[in-house]
């Protein structure tokens, strides 16, 4: 089966205890519960909102970039023109637009207790200090072992940024989702502004793709998005914004035009940076929202500018564009057989059921609204489903399709969305395709 492309990723070759020496206040869960560059609400029965992310690692740290081949940084987006040279739109593939995603430390809480059934409580540390404030008030149920204690928990690494058991201080993520130049086999996948995104590629192939903007360099970091990365981006939305449910608390994304040209292509990138500017609108930079508004009243990607429509607004999370909506993404690293997730971190392969992937042990359930998620020790930072049902939004998570046949294998993808209208965009929706 083809699917539509994904954004390129570029993983560093400096071990973590080298680089960023970053230390801020621990982030915690408050009591609040809407996003605080949006307002929204959600439904947060277990999880709660830190408002202040503007001010601690890793989100202060998340913004677009200009990277080169080799994986140099040369110069950040920040939202004021002054002193700036960065660049939305690179003229070559030796420059990438992307978005930096800082290494941070995690903890997960999951208890089945009388009070609160089924807990989950997920936190943030920038450098795997911080003690929890579990009294009265704070993030703890009465029942709890940690209620009325301050505690340090066991802190770990998040999985995105250790590969092949090297720790790394960051990742890079294309800010804007793939387009591919060049011809045959020797097709690179860009990250950049005001282009139509390549689609119907395979996941080898757009493998291939981004890998070969480093072809010839002794080390070549760069490859396509992997679900490990997607599980940390997901990890610090929902942290920060207190909600499963991105397309309130944020915005829809682009999943509701009615074109079938634009099913198969998507909508040109940069509608929340240089198009939206040139539109009407705002240059959103690194902050997160909706930009301008348009119809899909031409087929060639040129769109006009029309506020009154609801539901095709290009998206972005701290800089990162469209990562829910749009397009349909592939997830490296990912593979699925009897219902079984493997994951990897490094060496990615379709069909692999053997090392360097490891299965979660987890059985997918039958497609729906997700209505649990599937926690083990190893495994305790993803959000694979164990249960689905039919009841929308009432539930903790976002949609969850796999194509049925237990003796087929699949592989992961997001942000399905332009044949169902908007069910399928959302920051934590995940898609099982063979």
């Amino acid at each position: 089966m083809t699917s539509n492309s994904v954004g390129i990723s570029w993983v560093n070759n400096v071990a973590e205890a080298s680089a960023y020496s970053w230390l801020e206040n621990l982030a915690q869960f408050n009591s609040s519960g809407h996003c605080p560059q949006t307002g929204g609400n959600t439904n947060q029965k277990n999880v709660t909102a830190y408002l202040n992310a503007n001010n601690v690692l890793p989100w202060v740290g998340m913004r677009r970039c200009n990277i080169t081949k080799s994986g140099v940084i040369t110069n950040f987006q920040n939202n004021s023109a002054t002193g700036c040279n960065y660049t939305d739109t690179p003229t070559t593939p030796a420059t990438q637009v992307g978005w930096t995603l800082p290494g941070y430390y995690y903890w997960t809480y999951h208890k089945q207790t009388t009070l609160d059934a089924n807990t989950y409580r997920w936190f943030i540390s920038p450098d795997g200090t911080g003690t929890i404030n579990g009294m009265a008030g704070g993030s703890m149920p009465s029942d709890s072992p940690y209620y009325g204690e301050v505690f340090t928990p066991t802190w770990k690494y998040h999985p995105a940024f250790i590969r092949n058991t090297v720790s790394k201080p960051y990742l890079v993520l294309g800010a804007y989702e793939g387009h591919t130049t060049g011809s045959g086999g020797s097709q690179i996948l860009n990250s950049t502004a005001e282009v139509l995104p390549t689609t119907n590629l395979l996941c080898a192939g757009a493998r291939t793709y981004a890998q070969n903007i480093g072809s010839g360099l002794s080390y070549n970091g760069w490859g396509q998005q992997d679900f490990l990365s997607r599980c940390a981006v997901q990890l610090a939305y929902l942290i920060e914004c207190g909600g499963f449910n991105s397309r309130l608390l944020i915005g829809t994304g682009i999943g509701n035009l009615s074109s079938e040209t634009h099913r198969g292509t998507g909508v040109r990138t940069g509608w929340t940076s240089t198009l939206a500017a040139a539109n009407g609108g705002t240059n959103l930079g690194n902050l997160s929202g909706l930009g301008v508004a348009f119809t899909d009243s031409t087929i060639d990607g040129l769109y006009v500018a029309d506020t009154a429509v609801s539901g095709n607004q290009a998206v972005s999370y701290r800089g990162l564009e469209n990562p829910w909506g749009n397009i349909e993404e592939w997830l490296d690293g990912l593979n699925v057989t009897n219902y079984i997730p493997w994951v990897a971190d490094n060496s990615f392969a379709v069909d692999t059921f053997t090392a360097p992937y490891t299965s979660t042990g987890f059985t997918l359930p039958a497609g729906g609204w997700a209505t649990d998620i599937a926690v083990s020790p190893t495994f305790d930072y993803t959000f694979i489903p164990s249960a689905a049902s039919g009841g929308g939004y009432t539930v903790k998570l976002a949609y969850y399709y796999s194509n049925p046949g237990a003796s087929t294998n699949f592989l992961g993808t997001t942000s399905w969305s332009w044949n169902s209208g908007m069910n399928n965009t959302d920051m934590m929706f995940l898609h099982f395709v063979y």
